[in-house]
């Protein structure tokens, strides 16, 4: 077939049976899909936007749009070319399944982002053995950066020391903080290393596992 004939069929094909696809030589050449996501880094708990590309496109045809993502919400869009979804802290994929495209042609396409991600429990001081005064004082040293966030909690977990030693070194840690007597949180832990860790756990974070 020459060149000229294929160009008809091409045309013929478009004009008159108003397919999606394209047939050259008897040969489906199916549509692209693609889903574009957020631009940017989204904060978690505000609206990422997610959008299926079909190329080439006939808005004649009745497509039908089904959207799943791998985490989140979906608040609006369901059943359309885009959704926009409530960003939580962490990476999501988000796939959608086309129906009404040629049997034989893909109809899934995703694409995955990630969100800002939220901080975790964050490691200040670690002190082995005895609570001495001096090490008492590189605690107080340590948390000053972070006594600036308010809505931080502070976590210490002591771990190995005798069931007796635990309220002494309670009331000694609690004395770094006179005005805020709230803010920190006491684990104790009965292993074996006798030694003291200190957290910072920002709001809205889980607290530190022993």
């Amino acid at each position: 077939m020459g060149m000229r004939s294929k160009f008809l069929q091409l045309f013929l094909t478009i004009a008159s049976v108003g397919i999606l696809f394209i047939s050259v030589d008897g040969q489906e050449v199916c549509p692209t899909l693609s889903v574009s996501g957020p631009g940017g880094i989204v904060a978690p708990g505000d609206l990422a936007r997610y959008q299926v590309s079909i190329t080439p496109l006939r808005r004649d045809l009745a497509l039908t749009f089904n959207w799943i993502v791998s985490a989140g919400t979906i608040r609006k869009g369901q059943g359309t070319d885009r959704i926009d979804v409530l960003q939580p802290a962490q990476c999501i994929t988000a796939t959608v399944e086309v129906k009404g495209l040629p049997l034989s042609c893909p109809s899934q396409a995703s694409e995955t982002s990630c969100g800002d991600i939220a901080p975790g429990p964050e490691t200040v001081i670690e002190i082995s053995g005895t609570l001495s005064k001096r090490k008492l004082a590189s605690i107080g040293k340590a948390l000053i950066p972070f006594r600036v966030d308010q809505n931080a909690q502070v976590y210490v977990i002591i771990y190995g020391s005798r069931k007796s030693d635990f309220p002494k070194k309670h009331q000694a840690v609690q004395r770094l903080f006179p005005n805020e007597p709230g803010r920190v949180v006491f684990i104790n832990s009965h292993s074996q290393q006798n030694r003291l860790v200190v957290w910072v756990v920002p709001a809205g974070t889980g607290p530190p596992v022993p």
